[in-house]
């Protein structure tokens, strides 16, 4: 992102900043003492900065590109004006951040115009960000805001190379286009939102300021995984209302004609031969009550219920289909065949007549826990006390 800076190549200008005295902070704001601009620029020590967003009367931002020289992210974008209070005269908190915010608004851009009262502090931020192998920023960062700005200014060249007011919609074309490098703690400010926010509520920025805590990129990712669990106990909430009071069967109408049934040689079982059963179905239901917001899809079958001198309940799946949100939800279902073979073991089809033919479905939602159900409306299957012969 940026070209690597040796400590002999320092532009001479900058080299002399170096020797400057920053605060160095915990990440409570509690100051720990002086550390000079090259000692923190060089280790990851947490330092107090400010960031400076200019808004003219036409409600534009004023963004600099930072000059070639610069020890960290030259030649990169960001807001208006950014730098650090000195230890000793600039360190008395907010008062002595508008200070240094002012000292360095006519020392970049030449702008005398803008008093500390007219800077409105939206918070306090933490980040760290390596420039390259030699350079690092860790702040804690004051978020400063001007409006209503209308004055002339002139870009200091050994720190800012390129000046321009841009929109909402022109700083989005930037970012979205990706030709633009941007420096980190501008995009954080851009990508989590606030800057859109108070961008939103220059008339109210008080309504929108941040409380005295610390904001840092994982704190934010606290907000946002707070947030989410929030909403997704809300989805799960009503997940389970939804399947409390859901409608979860509907009438349906199933019939059955030409049942046959033929004897199958089978060594696998006691008595060496079992009943292969085949049926012409007729399968009507609509669906489409059953799909609520939260019904992804249905999986539909239709079950053969009956009972042997074996076993109290016998179920083999004749059918099946998936009915997903955008398909048809009505099934009309003619002269089918079973899908699937109706085979029992033994000879205990032939005669049976009371073989119940039921449409069952299970319920899979978009969140929450997976539904049976079945509908409205059998079949009693009766077959015949014969064996047909050859080929069904």
């Amino acid at each position: 992102m940026s070209t690597a800076v040796s400590t002999d190549s320092v532009d001479p200008i900058q080299e002399q900043y170096l020797t400057e005295n920053c605060i160095q902070v915990d990440r409570n704001d509690g100051i720990i003492g002086p550390v000079s601009k090259r000692e923190c620029h060089m280790n990851p020590l947490l330092h107090r900065a400010f960031s400076v967003f200019i808004f003219d009367k036409e409600r534009r931002m004023l963004l600099q590109k930072r000059s070639s020289t610069k020890i960290t992210f030259p030649l990169v974008w960001t807001n208006s004006c950014c730098s650090h209070p000195l230890f000793g005269i600039e360190q008395n908190g907010v008062d002595g951040v508008k200070i240094a915010a002012k000292r360095k608004l006519l020392h970049e851009l030449g702008i005398d115009t803008v008093n500390v009262g007219d800077m409105e502090v939206m918070g306090r931020f933490i980040y760290l960000a390596r420039s390259d192998s030699i350079w690092v920023e860790h702040e804690l960062d004051y978020a400063i805001i001007v409006t209503n700005f209308d004055a002339t200014f002139k870009p200091n060249p050994e720190e800012v190379s390129e000046v321009r007011f841009v929109t909402p919609d022109e700083l989005s074309e930037m970012f979205i286009g990706g030709k633009e490098l941007f420096s980190p703690w501008f995009s954080l400010f851009y990508k989590f939102h606030w800057l859109k926010t108070w961008w939103e509520k220059l008339d109210d920025l008080k309504s929108v300021r941040e409380s005295d805590d610390m904001h840092s990129i994982w704190s934010r990712g606290n907000t946002i995984f707070a947030f989410t669990l929030t909403v997704l106990s809300a989805v799960t909430l009503m997940a389970f209302l939804t399947s409390m009071f859901a409608v979860k069967s509907v009438k349906v109408e199933i019939s059955a004609a030409n049942p046959r049934i033929r004897s199958m040689s089978d060594y696998t079982n006691e008595e060496g031969k079992s009943d292969l059963a085949m049926v012409s179905l007729n399968i009507h239901a609509d669906m489409s009550p059953i799909f609520n917001w939260n019904v992804k899809q249905l999986f539909i079958f239709l079950v053969a219920e009956y009972s042997t001198m074996k076993n109290v309940i016998n179920q083999v799946v004749l059918w099946d289909k998936i009915v997903k949100r955008p398909d048809s939800q009505v099934i009309l279902e003619e002269s089918i065949h079973p899908k699937y073979y109706f085979l029992d073991d033994g000879s205990n089809l032939l005669s049976h007549q009371n073989v119940t033919l039921i449409l069952k479905w299970n319920i899979v939602p978009n969140a929450g826990r997976l539904e049976d159900s079945q509908g409205d409306g059998q079949f009693i299957l009766k077959f015949p006390s014969n064996y047909v012969s050859g080929r069904f």
